[in-house]
């Protein structure tokens, strides 16, 4: 497990998977108390807590960038270790961390056979959580957290803004870097239009530096996030487009391909990421229809 200074007491953890590493960015904010974003699933959180306790840290606060498996479901293990643990969720995403059932079964539909091993997934109890609200601040000993709602990646996400450091934790609120390429986080039901208020929201922050899930941070946060937006305005356009002329996803990636070069290079240069591609684009393409159907419910 890497650990990188990202700015004073701001850290990036290579959060590894089963030994693979650029899975998941975990970031820890050493204060008073020791806050970390996004602590993954179990069999990542497990050894997430022993590496810190080496190093003499112990976990005092959980903040859940979103609820998904392979962001929070780690949460009750650590808990098991620090019992005066808090875990800040969005409100729409509490129920889910009580009670894990329906993203299970959710991930099965997704995966299928291709279930990643997260690991034994519990509930976490509701005592320990505490429910976040737009646009409050809390406080994590020397250091603050802003706390953000911005959906779309899931009506539950939120982001964190550290205003001291003027850092911005995302999570899949503004996408992936794959192979320093930016591709939309958007599985099924992805909401691009909500997903653009959000970048509006952040840019309102002014951050200097951003903090992606999967993987890794930027410092070029503002231009980095209007670049995002760009892209997920002009996939929305294509997918409303192919919907309208009755084609089907792969002749909305041939369109997405002609279109955005950074995805011509990435297919070209990383064939097997062309997968990543459809699976961005899947929730554009669910969302067009659905715009198509409800705009023409014949």
């Amino acid at each position: 497990m890497d650990i990188e200074k990202i700015k004073n007491n701001v850290w990036i953890i290579n959060n590894t998977f089963h030994g693979e590493s650029n899975i998941l960015a975990t970031y820890m904010i050493d204060s008073d108390k020791i806050t970390i974003i996004d602590p993954g699933a179990p069999v990542q959180s497990v050894e997430l807590v022993k590496k810190l306790e080496k190093l003499g840290k112990i976990i005092d606060v959980i903040a859940l960038t979103h609820i998904h498996l392979d962001h929070a479901s780690g949460s009750w293990n650590i808990i098991e270790r620090n019992p005066n643990i808090t875990i800040y969720v969005h409100p729409r995403g509490v129920n889910h961390l009580i009670d894990p059932t329906d993203l299970l079964k959710a991930a099965n539909l997704q995966f299928k056979e291709n279930m990643p091993d997260y690991g034994i997934v519990r509930g976490v109890p509701e005592k320990y959580i505490r429910q976040t609200k737009d646009e409050e601040i809390i406080e994590i000993g020397k250091n603050q957290l802003k706390i953000i709602w911005t959906p779309g990646h899931s009506t539950h996400s939120q982001s964190f803004y550290e205003p001291q450091n003027r850092i911005l934790f995302v999570g899949d609120a503004a996408g992936h870097i794959i192979k320093d390429v930016v591709l939309p986080a958007s599985p099924p039901p992805f909401s691009p239009k909500q997903s653009i208020d959000s970048v509006d929201k952040m840019l309102e922050l002014d951050p200097k530096i951003i903090c992606i899930s999967h993987y890794g941070y930027k410092s070029d946060a503002v231009d980095y996030l209007r670049k995002y937006k760009d892209k997920v305005k002009a996939w929305e356009e294509l997918s409303h487009e192919a919907v309208k002329n009755n084609f089907g996803l792969n002749e909305l990636f041939n369109m997405i391909h002609k279109e955005d070069p950074e995805v011509q290079d990435l297919v070209t240069n990383y064939p097997d990421e062309k997968g990543n591609v459809y699976s961005s684009l899947a929730g554009f393409f669910s969302y067009a229809k659905w715009v198509n159907q409800k705009n023409d419910p014949k």
